[in-house]
């Protein structure tokens, strides 16, 4: 599309439960296949689709299905398919929880999930509806990994954010992250 914005569709029930049916089954040349079919026969582009597949009973998407069940590569290969000036908008929709497909991700510790979120450009620092970021849940579901991985992200994300902004992080989100990391030791976080 000329905008690089894709078109919201109108899918029906039927159409959006399989979409996510086969993103949470992890079924990608399945999902590829349909995909292209739908494309067809809504004449538009794949990401169109992907931006249009919501479960209107939870605000779920088929990025929350693949980081939840750490489908990394799956993960990877539909969010290639989104356009570019709404790629990071679409991986941090929340679902009706305020969760993100980061909070799933970091929740059930897949790490790889996790980092494919990041590399897409996803916000380390954003909140779901109980206040809590996806560090705090990683680290409250005890994978180390994962939180390590965040306050990394996280460190370097504040760095640049820092340098543009002259560091405007709030004292309550620097108070989130310290408390996570007295509560993990200063070993886990040892280079």
């Amino acid at each position: 599309m000329a905008s690089g914005k894709a078109a919201r569709v109108q899918l029906s029930d039927d159409e959006v439960d399989d979409i996510l049916y086969l993103a949470r089954t992890n079924e990608s040349a399945e999902l590829q296949q349909y995909l292209g079919q739908l494309s067809q026969q809504h004449n538009c582009n794949i990401a169109a689709l992907l931006e249009s597949s919501v479960d209107e009973d939870n605000g779920n998407t088929p990025f929350h299905y693949c980081a939840a069940n750490g489908y990394a590569d799956l993960l990877k290969t539909l969010s290639s398919q989104l356009e570019p000036s709404t790629k990071t908008e679409v991986l941090s929709r929340k679902n009706e929880a305020g969760n993100t497909a980061l909070h799933w991700a970091s929740v059930n510790g897949h790490v790889e999930a996790v980092k494919a979120l990041i590399d897409s450009g996803v916000d380390v620092w954003v909140k779901n509806a109980a206040g809590h970021l996806p560090v705090f849940e990683a680290e409250r579901a005890e994978k180390d990994e994962v939180v390590a991985t965040l306050l990394i992200a996280g460190g370097k994300e504040d760095e640049e954010k820092s340098r543009a902004q002259e560091g405007e992080a709030t004292e309550e989100d620097k108070a989130d992250v310290e408390g996570v990391t007295s509560q993990m030791g200063e070993s886990s976080l040892e280079k």
